[in-house]
């Protein structure tokens, strides 16, 4: 830092696992409307982390019931520790978003669709041209 009042950047690393570049393929076909080819993937992986000998498949009537929630719980098992599931959620949209949050957190009750979208850093704002009418704060907040 040059001074106390400098902020030092960030320089993130994404690392990919195979494993999640399938998920990532599986939610787009979900998304694509192919639900039914997401289970290849999905199945992928799965036999990946069976115990040698074990059927590990996707138990189609459980998918079949709603895709979307099995990939999140799939990601859930595989990616553990290893995500950050606000991107992924909020990704998935509000109605998704919301249901989860609140289905497996129950301090978060105040939990709303606009939360969805982090608040700007007031900094930021101040630094752009025009303040607040140029730049202004996401809805909510």
């Amino acid at each position: 830092r040059t001074d106390a009042n400098v902020f030092p950047g960030h320089r993130d690393r994404h690392l990919f696992r195979l494993a999640d570049v399938y998920l990532m393929r599986a939610e787009a076909q979900i998304r694509a409307g192919r639900a039914a080819d997401a289970i290849t993937d999905l199945n992928v992986i799965r036999r990946r982390a069976a115990v040698p000998g074990q059927n590990n498949d996707v138990n189609v009537a459980t998918y079949n019931a709603s895709p979307i929630d099995y990939l999140l719980d799939e990601r859930e098992r595989e990616l553990a520790g290893e995500e950050r599931q606000f991107f992924t959620l909020s990704r998935m949209g509000g109605d998704v978003f919301l249901r989860r949050i609140k289905a497996f957190n129950s301090t978060a009750s105040a939990v709303q669709a606009f939360h969805m979208l982090r608040p700007i850093p007031q900094n930021q704002i101040g630094r752009t041209e025009g303040d607040k009418a140029a730049f202004a704060q996401n809805p909510g907040y």
